[in-house]
C-alpha cells in the first residue's frame, strides 16, 4: 500500500487525489479550505490539520496548486515542506511553476536530505478524473521511481524527461501550444460563423481534417456551448501559464510571437470578466470585441 500526502484538492486536485485513494493508497490530505476534504475524508483519507502535520506523517509528498506562489509557500515557507518533513521525503510537484521556481526548489530540497520531482501534468479536469493524464518528471532517477507508483495512480503515463527543471519547462511548452490551438479554434468558428456557415459545420470540419488534435474532439462540446459552461480549465489559469511561458523566453531571448499575440487576448478575456470561464469561452471575447466596434 502506497503512503502518501496530498497538498492541494482544488479542481485538478481533487480528482487526482480520490485515484490515489481507488488505488488503496493510504492517504493524508490537506487543503486551505478545509471543506474540500471533506469529500475525501468520508472516502478515508486521513485530514491533517496543517502542511507541517502531513509533512511530518509522510516521505512521499504530492502537490498541486494554484501558481509559484502558492507552492513556494507550502514547500518552503517557514511551517513548509521542508522546514517539517524528514530526511529522505520526495516532494512531487504537479503544478505549473516554471523551471526557474522548480529548479530553486529542487536545490533547496536537496540542501536539507530532501528530494523535489517537478511533475506537471497534461490534460484538465476530465482527465484528472478518468486517471488520463500525463506527467513530465524532472528530477533525480531515485526520487522519479520513488513516486512512480503514486503517479501510476493519477496518470496514464508518467515520462521523466531528465533533471530538475525539465517537467516544468516542458509543461510551459504544452501550454503555449494549447493556448494557440484553442484561440485558432475559437477564430476558425467565428471566421465561418460571419460568412454564414453554421458552428457545427465548421466544427465538424475541423474534426475531419489534418488539425483534428484530440484536443479538438474532447472541446467539442465546450466550444458550441457557449461561455456559461462547465470548466475544466480557465482562462485566468492559461493566461498565468502564457505569461510564465513569456518571462523564461524573454530570459532565452526567444522571439515567441504566437505566445505573445495569444498571451494579449487571454488577457482581454480576463478583463472583460472571462476569467473564470473555460478556455473555450476565448470566442467570446472575439465575440465581445467585434459588437463593441459595431456599436
Amino acid at each position: 500500500m502506497i503512503k502518501v500526502g496530498f497538498i492541494g484538492l482544488g479542481r485538478m486536485g481533487g480528482p487526482m487525489a480520490l485515484r490515489l485513494l481507488e488505488a488503496g493508497a493510504e492517504l493524508s490530505v490537506y487543503n486551505r479550505s478545509p471543506a474540500a476534504t471533506e469529500p475525501l475524508a468520508a472516502r478515508g483519507a486521513t485530514v491533517a490539520g496543517s502542511v507541517a502535520e502531513l509533512a511530518a506523517e509522510n516521505n512521499l509528498i504530492l502537490t498541486m496548486l494554484s501558481g509559484p506562489a502558492a507552492v513556494e509557500a507550502v514547500i518552503a515557507g517557514e511551517r513548509g515542506i521542508l522546514a517539517t518533513a524528514r530526511p529522505e521525503t520526495v516532494i512531487v510537484e504537479m503544478s505549473t511553476i516554471g523551471p526557474t521556481v522548480a529548479r530553486e526548489l529542487a536545490a533547496s530540497a536537496e540542501e536539507v536530505g530532501m528530494a523535489l520531482v517537478d511533475a506537471p501534468v497534461s490534460g484538465s479536469v476530465p482527465a484528472a478524473e478518468a486517471g488520463t493524464l500525463t506527467a513530465f518528471a524532472g528530477g533525480p532517477l531515485w526520487a522519479f521511481e520513488r513516486a512512480t507508483a503514486a503517479l501510476t495512480a493519477i496518470t496514464a503515463k508518467a515520462v521523466r524527461v531528465g533533471e530538475s527543471g525539465n517537467g516544468a519547462a516542458v509543461k510551459l511548452g504544452l501550454n503555449t501550444v494549447l493556448a494557440m490551438l484553442n484561440q485558432g479554434i475559437a477564430e476558425a468558428l467565428a471566421l465561418a460563423e460571419a460568412e454564414g456557415i453554421e458552428r457545427e459545420t465548421m466544427y465538424a470540419a475541423l474534426e475531419s481534417s489534418a488539425v483534428a488534435a484530440p484536443y479538438v474532439g474532447y472541446k467539442r462540446d465546450a466550444f458550441l456551448g457557449g461561455p456559461e459552461g462547465e470548466v475544466a480549465f480557465d482562462l485566468a489559469g492559461l493566461g498565468k501559464d502564457v505569461d510564465l511561458a513569456l518571462q523564461h523566453g524573454r530570459a532565452h531571448d526567444l522571439p515567441m510571437f504566437g505566445s505573445a499575440a495569444v498571451g494579449q487576448v487571454l488577457t482581454a478575456a480576463v478583463g472583460l470578466g472571462l476569467g473564470a470561464a473555460d478556455i473555450a469561452a476565448v470566442g467570446a471575447v472575439i465575440d465581445r470585441i467585434r459588437s463593441s466596434s459595431e456599436s
